[in-house]
């Protein structure tokens, strides 16, 4: 009786691709196991107590410190108090319909001139009010740091 085929690589691809070939994820540190332990008591011992790179470590930071004092590092940019009215008057054009069922549905944008016909629906409560200026007010702020950068 002649000798059957003992190994075929057929559709071994297909099935090596299925989650994708990956490369060999690269270790931070490679494992201690396994290694001398006087060597590794010392080894601790030595970053316990490394008294001089500690000294070094904090020489560093003082220079840092010496060569951009405080009044130096970027200060935050200054902003007006307030939003101007024209942005709560831009925003107010999109009101918010408060329905019970769906919670917040955005109108659709009113043309420029139509300012004075703004609210479609009331904003029922204080909260509501208080949530949208909010969100206006935040975006108005992103705007503001954006157009200083």
């Amino acid at each position: 009786m002649a000798k059957s085929k003992n190994h075929t690589t057929h559709n071994q691809s297909r099935k090596w691709h299925r989650n994708g070939i990956k490369k060999p994820r690269s270790h931070r540190y490679e494992s201690l196991k396994g290694v001398d332990p006087k060597f590794l008591r010392n080894m601790r011992f030595a970053k316990k107590h490394n008294k001089k790179g500690l000294k070094k470590m904090q020489a560093n930071n003082a220079k840092q410190r010496t060569r951009f004092p405080i009044g130096m590092r970027s200060s935050p940019p200054k902003l007006e108090e307030h939003p101007p009215e024209a942005f709560f008057e831009l925003y107010f054009r999109c009101q918010l319909c408060i329905k019970p069922v769906c919670g917040f549905v955005p109108c659709q944008i009113k043309p420029a001139g139509a300012v004075k016909e703004v609210l479609c629906c009331q904003p029922p409560t204080w909260k509501v009010n208080q949530l949208f200026l909010l969100r206006a007010f935040t975006l108005w702020l992103l705007v503001e740091v954006m157009s200083m950068w």
